[in-house]
């Protein structure tokens, strides 16, 4: 029995645990293009992808979140490694007009599997800073973001939007923590080509 094939599927993929130095026991077929973050090693998105030739003329192979995020030294069989973190800050690039309240960001985005971050914002007039509510839609302005929860596993940079009624919407600059949009890729079995 081969301990690899040259096609690309699981039942081709290596045979042996793979993510053994990583402390897994994850063999080729049951990490076979994984794309769930944390299935074998906590933080990490670990997958086996087949790279063919038409692959590893492209300047990015696609991750999880079909981004093109590296490119494989060789074609064959692979082991991405693909990192995760959390939201370490968000800044106001533009507080909006027309929030009548405090709320809540919601965010898109930002790869799958991940824990959703819970972040707040507050509003003030943005004639009078003392004053938290104003009858003229156009001054209220959302002046302060709270990350009340970071959120994990993100692969991406989420976007940030305001929940609420507006008349402009306010804009948010993420910035991420963690290996966010790190990916390593390691040829395992260097091959002509994997079809």
């Amino acid at each position: 029995m081969a301990l690899w094939g040259a096609q690309d599927n699981s039942a081709n993929a290596p045979k042996w645990t793979v993510l053994s130095g990583l402390g897994s026991s994850a063999n080729g077929f049951t990490a076979y293009q994984n794309v769930m973050t944390s299935a074998f090693v906590t933080g990490l998105q670990l997958g086996i992808e087949g790279v063919n030739t038409v692959e590893i003329a492209n300047t990015g192979l696609n991750s999880s979140n079909g981004k093109g995020v590296g490119k494989a030294a060789h074609t064959g069989w692979n082991l991405r490694k693909e990192g995760t973190g959390y939201i370490s800050s968000i800044a106001i690039t533009s507080g909006g007009q027309g929030y009548n309240a405090n709320g809540f960001i919601t965010l898109t985005g930002g790869g799958q599997n991940n824990t959703a971050a819970n972040i707040s914002y507050t509003i003030a007039n943005s004639l009078n800073s003392q004053q938290t509510f104003s009858s003229n839609a156009y001054q209220n302005t959302i002046v302060s973001v709270t990350i009340n929860s970071p959120g994990s596993n993100y692969t991406l940079t989420p976007v940030a939007s305001a929940l609420g009624a507006n008349l402009a919407a306010a804009t948010f600059t993420v910035t991420m923590g963690g290996r966010v949009g790190r990916v390593q890729f390691e040829t395992l079995v260097a091959l002509n080509n994997v079809a």
